[in-house]
């Protein structure tokens, strides 16, 4: 079930892809932080000061990995010189582009699109799985992940869009279920 959180190293790639500003961003983690605090990785559901600077270590990263690496060997140095231990082993993320795909959804539809909803054609989202066709398996894995984030899939934004008998260039309207 940990692998539908949202961890740190996720977050900053969706605030890439979205090229959210500095103070979007963090106004969007302070309401995940407030709104959506389950769905936050074990060890940040009660540190909003340490999901804020993990996520913004998570975006150096992304923006120059050769530069950040670097730096943080010489900070472990510089930590040795003083008798400090640092944990340099790095985290190991189990990191699957799926899950991805519907933690964006869900943050899009919450929080970056002003509209409150997001649409997609069932071919657009297949393709951002990584398939070309539906099977009974890949609808299985949709809906679970719909069930998980609380996303509803619509025609309209009202009437209820049976994802396995559209046609595959359908329009979806994709909203958040209010809980």
């Amino acid at each position: 079930m940990t692998d539908y959180l949202y961890t740190p190293l996720e977050l900053a790639i969706i605030i890439r892809y979205h090229k959210m500003n500095a103070a979007d961003y963090t106004e969007m983690l302070h309401n995940i932080f407030r709104y959506d605090n389950a769905r936050l990785a074990p060890g940040y559901q009660h540190d909003e000061r340490k999901l804020m600077l993990d996520v913004m270590d998570k975006l150096n990263y992304l923006s120059d990995r050769r530069r950040y690496e670097s730096e943080q060997e010489e900070i472990a140095r510089d930590m040795a010189d003083f008798g400090l231990s640092v944990d340099t082993a790095k985290s190991e993320v189990q990191y699957t582009c799926s899950h991805l795909v519907f933690k964006d959804l869900r943050l899009r539809i919450t929080y970056i699109n002003i509209n409150r909803y997001a649409k997609i054609k069932l071919r657009t989202l297949l393709n951002q799985l990584g398939y070309k066709r539906r099977s009974s398996r890949i609808m299985e894995y949709i809906f679970e992940c719909l069930w998980v984030y609380g996303i509803l899939a619509t025609y309209d934004g009202v009437k209820y869009c049976d994802l396995e008998s559209i046609h595959l260039d359908e329009t979806i309207v994709f909203k958040v279920v209010t809980e």
